[in-house]
């Protein structure tokens, strides 16, 4: 009877093995597909939607157009040109949470915003991608002395 259930335990043991093998080579297979195959395909953007779409981001910041200098830069090594747009801003915005407003923005795209601050200069870049091809350039400089337009409901009673 030892000799029977050292079998059977011996067989059982060689299934799980067989099985947790099987499992984790199929997760290995699941793993080596790129974000292409598993993301659904998004129709390709235009350059104007993502262009309106970022100054919609600086407008719901009650950024004035006045602060903002858009530019075309030539991409080196490239017949392309992208977009930047340096940015003066109150000290008072919190620059995270602009941040995370251009992550939504860009995800919407299906691209990326990748933010890089420059203390020596104080400046916050924000770059949106697709892959390694930056499309536009966003650099915020917080400025004092800035003040944005109150809204009627901001207004303070005199």
């Amino acid at each position: 009877m030892g000799k029977e259930n050292f079998i059977r335990i011996f067989v059982v043991v060689i299934l799980a093995l067989i099985i947790v093998l099987f499992l984790f080579l199929a997760d290995v297979d699941d793993a080596t597909k790129s974000k292409k195959d598993i993301l659904p395909v998004l129709p390709k953007y235009t350059e104007a939607e993502l262009d309106a779409a970022v100054e919609g981001v600086l407008e719901k910041f009650d950024i004035d157009q006045n602060w903002i200098k858009r530019s075309e830069v030539q991409v080196p090594g490239s017949s392309t040109k992208r977009i930047e747009r340096r940015v003066v801003i109150p000290t008072d915005l919190v620059l995270v949470v602009m941040n995370v407003e251009f992550k939504k923005m860009a995800a919407r795209f299906n691209l990326t915003a990748t933010a890089t601050e420059n203390t020596a200069e104080n400046t916050v870049t924000i770059h949106i991608h697709e892959d390694k091809l930056i499309l536009q350039t966003i650099v915020l400089k917080p400025t004092k002395n800035l003040k944005r337009k109150e809204k009627s409901y901001q207004l303070k009673k005199s």
